[in-house]
Formats: structure tokens, C-alpha cells, sequence
């Protein structure tokens, strides 16, 4: 009997200390959602106005070119 009472004890006295550490005193940690960030295709008109404004550009030097040097002649 005197053995039982012993067993008994031990076993409710570990029961008890298991639960006491189960969850702990520190907050639990929670993971941050991970956010998967697609890339987005870059759309630039410079493909297209860089040479059209180069275009004019030498089209401009072109013309001025011309007729300043048809009036400077003497």
C-alpha cells in the first residue's frame, strides 16, 4: 500500500511538472506571410522617341547647315 501511495504521488508530481513546462513564459513566434513579388516587364518609349528626335535633330543640322552656307557665300 505504502508503495502505491509512492507511485501514485511520482506519477501525478510529473504529470504536473510536465504540464508547468509545456507552454513556457515567452511569447510564441510568429512567422511573417511570405510575399512573392512578381517582376514586371519595364515598358520604354525611349526605344522609340530616342532615334524619331535623333532623326530630327540631324534632319535640323541638315537644313540649317545647308542654307547658312549658301548665304555666306560671296
Amino acid at each position: 500500500m505504502r508503495l502505491t501511495k509512492t507511485l501514485v504521488a511520482a506519477a501525478s508530481a510529473s504529470m504536473i511538472a510536465t504540464a508547468g513546462f509545456a507552454g513556457g513564459f515567452a511569447p510564441p513566434v510568429v512567422q511573417p506571410d511570405i510575399v512573392v513579388i512578381e517582376p514586371v516587364e519595364a515598358v520604354s518609349t525611349w526605344g522609340i522617341v530616342l532615334p524619331i528626335a535623333a532623326l530630327v535633330l540631324l534632319a535640323a543640322l541638315a537644313a540649317s547647315s545647308s542654307s547658312s552656307d549658301s548665304g555666306t557665300e560671296s
